[in-house]
């Protein structure tokens, strides 16, 4: 499970995360061997966060269109309840000739 941090889902980040914080000795060097350094971790951390903006603007469109049907779906409901209570309002004159 030691792949580079841009393919990996976020679940896997957070366990990955979470295993890191429940050993006994965190991991101290990079897997070259090098001690992790602050450009390290920055680079890490801007991959991080371009993988969530990627996510975030795929969802968005789906969002906006599930807010979209949703509308749609209250105005009908609202029409069909009005047009049901004013039926119920109108009242028939009978004409009677004769």
């Amino acid at each position: 499970s030691r792949l580079p941090l841009h393919t990996k889902t976020v679940s896997e980040l957070i366990g990955t995360i979470l295993m890191a914080k429940s050993s006994k000795t965190p991991p101290a060097a990079s897997p070259a061997g090098n001690p992790i350094n602050r450009g390290d971790l920055e680079n890490r951390l801007r991959t991080i966060k371009n993988d969530v903006e990627s996510v975030k603007e795929s969802t968005i469109g789906a969002g906006i269109a599930a807010v979209g049907a949703i509308a749609i779906v209250v105005i009908i409901l609202a029409f069909l309840m009005g047009r049901s209570r004013g039926l119920q309002k109108l009242s028939f004159v009978e004409v009677r000739r004769g």
